[in-house]
């Protein structure tokens, strides 16, 4: 660890074998709890907390307060009142959400292609639909034009025979 409070390494490992643990439950409503959560861009109080070594650059983060009111298990609370985050923790949440969203891309996928599908069969019974109504049309013209040409003819012979 550093003079500022970073720590750095190869990697952190955290125990997490099953042998471990109980009550195991699945994480429910992971995107909709991630959708509450607000990201942060913060600087510290340098000035006030000249104990803590804060640095002086813009960090990234959550409030601990606000991430408590959805996920308490990620908020540790000292005996000072001060509160800290479990970041890494955040990551079975995260690939929740994720596991949730794709869920509902691939559902919305299929709606997408049942409907272009459904656009695709309603254009083709337009078309032919269409086709029929011009044969139709046509074939009106064509049964009104018999009959004027007739009209036309009765005519002409009236005229003839007079």
């Amino acid at each position: 660890m550093d003079n500022t409070g970073k720590f750095n390494s190869y990697g952190i490992e955290e125990l997490s074998d099953a042998r471990y643990k109980k009550n195991i439950e699945k994480l429910n409503g992971a995107l909709e709890n991630v959708l509450k959560i607000q990201g942060v861009t913060y600087n510290w109080r340098q000035n006030e907390f000249p104990e803590r070594s804060f640095g002086s650059q813009t960090e990234i983060g959550f409030i601990a307060q606000d991430l408590e009111k959805i996920y308490p298990e990620l908020v540790n609370t000292n005996d000072e009142g001060y509160k800290s985050v479990q970041y890494s923790h955040m990551v079975p949440v995260l690939l929740e959400a994720i596991k949730e969203q794709q869920g509902l891309i691939e559902h919305l996928t299929r709606r997408l292609d049942d409907s272009a599908i459904q656009y695709s069969e309603l254009q083709s019974k337009f078309q032919a639909f269409s086709i029929e109504m011009g044969r139709l049309i046509s074939d009106q013209r064509s049964d009104e034009q018999k009959e004027l040409d007739q009209k036309a003819i009765q005519e002409k012979n009236k005229s003839l025979t007079k």
